[in-house]
């Protein structure tokens, strides 16, 4: 979960504590560090040891923030992207499709996850603008 956010009531944290109840481990990425949710927080990407494996990189960042950690996802062998409601970025979702095209999935997904569908059709939360 990239550019989770401490506080309750925040989308990421929202997303990120419905998928830790349905049995997901999610590891929170910001700059500040510390534990969130009884994960370890850590800076980037990068610093998530290798032997944690990263099926999804899950963006909550403004689109024009979305191009390196696309390119840091590919480098660290995350299989995949998902940008949340409202982030677009057309040269980081060419740059995923490039990196993983051989893959048989849609490696990269822009406006919308899953998660966040499902839970509004739970009346769970509202949509939210990341800009």
């Amino acid at each position: 979960m990239l550019a989770f956010h401490p506080k309750p009531d925040r989308p990421s944290h929202v997303v990120s504590s419905y998928l830790q109840s349905k049995g997901y481990r999610i590891i929170p990425v910001r700059p500040d560090g510390g534990v969130i949710l009884g994960e370890n927080v850590y800076q980037s990407l990068r610093e998530i040891p290798k032997e944690i494996a990263i099926d999804i990189v899950d963006v909550f960042r403004k689109s024009a923030e979305v191009l390196p950690i696309v390119e840091e996802a590919v480098e660290r062998g995350a299989k995949m992207v998902w940008m949340q409601e409202g982030v677009v970025n057309q040269d980081a979702a060419a740059k995923a499709r490039e990196r993983w095209a051989e893959g048989c999935h849609e490696p990269v997904h822009q406006e919308g996850a899953p998660e966040v569908a499902l839970m509004q059709s739970h009346g769970m939360m509202g949509k939210w603008n990341t800009e």
